[in-house]
């Protein structure tokens, strides 16, 4: 989880603006690890006021198909193709737990 020293909504949405593809690699590496781990969310940001923004499970793929369009828009090919396949990952991590429960 990465720690925010700054409250303000406008920082850290300008904060995001300026460094969107680092912001979406950190949050893929987070994502990817929540699936590794099986974990129904992922902390990500934790504001100095204590406030912590994640994402849940069932945003995982949301928030993975935001980073690959980010990624496509400044054409860093090689990242997207990252995140696809951690939504690959996902995908497999589901159908073997479907599978693991006789559905």
């Amino acid at each position: 989880m990465l720690q925010l020293p700054d409250n303000s909504p406008q920082v850290w949405h300008r904060f995001f603006k300026e460094n969107k593809v680092v912001v979406h690699r950190f949050i893929v590496r987070e994502i990817k690890k929540a699936i590794e781990k099986d974990l129904d969310r992922v902390d990500l940001f934790k504001f100095k006021n204590g406030h912590v923004t994640y994402v849940k499970r069932e945003d995982y793929l949301f928030s993975l198909d935001e980073a690959i369009k980010a990624f496509v828009a400044e054409e860093m090919y090689e990242l997207a193709k990252e995140a696809k396949t951690v939504i690959d990952s996902y995908h497999i991590n589901q159908l073997l737990k479907e599978v693991s429960n006789g559905v």
